[in-house]
């Protein structure tokens, strides 16, 4: 039996780090994608890190919007006008709330980067939603989770208080193929 790459979610709720270094940008470029990686620690001795990447060829091009009306219903806009609203369709994008902002802004990935990095420092509190993404080449496993929404936390995370409990919740999709080969 093989393992089918298979598309999961994950919500963590910790302190963010890694956006601040002096030595080395958690924001990364080559010809085809930027990304931005930080961590979010969830206790003292658990990290996931997480990322958003930005598909240079995606730059520039359409983006989609979802109706908030009719479900599964989505339209093209130009890029240009992704900052617009229009009324009953949301984009489709990456949700982030800083601190002392009651509303959850959506962006592409782009803007999302540098909304990140202008909205958090190393430190904040934080909720995060990621889709996760399994793939084994070789006898290597890689995971990585891609941020679909950042929220800073209501009340401030505190690993040594008593009532502490750590959020590290998974939904994994797991599928097993089985090839019978008949000739």
């Amino acid at each position: 039996m093989a393992l089918k790459q298979t598309k999961s979610y994950a919500m963590f709720r910790g302190k963010i780090y890694g956006l601040n270094s002096e030595t080395k940008s958690p924001v990364s470029s080559n010809d085809f994608a930027s990304k931005l990686r930080f961590i979010v620690k969830t206790d003292e001795d658990n990290v996931h890190y997480c990322q958003v990447t930005q598909w240079l060829s995606q730059v520039g091009k359409e983006v989609y919007f979802s109706s908030t009306t009719e479900k599964g219903t989505t339209q093209k806009v130009p890029w240009d006008k992704r900052y617009e609203n229009f009324e009953n369709w949301k984009l489709i994008g990456v949700g982030v709330k800083g601190p002392n902002k009651q509303e959850t802004k959506t962006f592409v990935p782009m803007d999302a980067i540098d909304g990140i990095q202008s909205k958090f420092t190393d430190g904040d509190s934080v909720f995060v939603k990621c889709t996760k993404t399994s793939s084994a080449r070789g006898n290597n496993v890689y995971t990585n989770y891609e941020v679909n929404a950042i929220y800073t936390t209501q009340d401030e995370v505190n690993f040594e208080s008593e009532d502490f409990e750590e959020v590290s919740d998974f939904m994994d999709e797991v599928v097993f193929c089985k090839h019978w080969w008949h000739f």
